[in-house]
């Protein structure tokens, strides 16, 4: 079974892969967070991106990331208190 909501919030993708399902889309939420281009590519270190926003099921999931040096202020805050899921339309259906 998949974690709970927020489990991996805060999570690096490297730390956090291994406890997800493995049919994952990952989206870079760089523009509506940021407001800067998305740059996450996959081929990235796995420890330079952190989750913000989880949508889990039994045999799939989506996550959102952001640059691991811009998780900090209103970024962290919003993500360890409610996550950005509205960001992921798999959140919202």
């Amino acid at each position: 079974m998949p974690p709970q909501y927020g489990t991996v919030i805060g999570m690096t993708l490297l730390e956090a892969t291994p406890l997800l399902p493995g049919d994952l889309s990952i989206y870079d939420l760089s523009i509506p967070l940021l407001d800067v281009e998305p740059s996450y590519d996959g081929g990235e270190p796995a420890g330079r991106w952190v989750i913000v926003a989880q949508c889990a099921e039994i045999h799939a999931g989506a996550l959102g990331i952001v640059p691991l040096d811009a998780y900090a202020g209103d970024i962290k805050a919003t993500a360890e208190r409610e996550g950005w899921n509205y960001a992921l339309l798999e959140c919202t259906e």
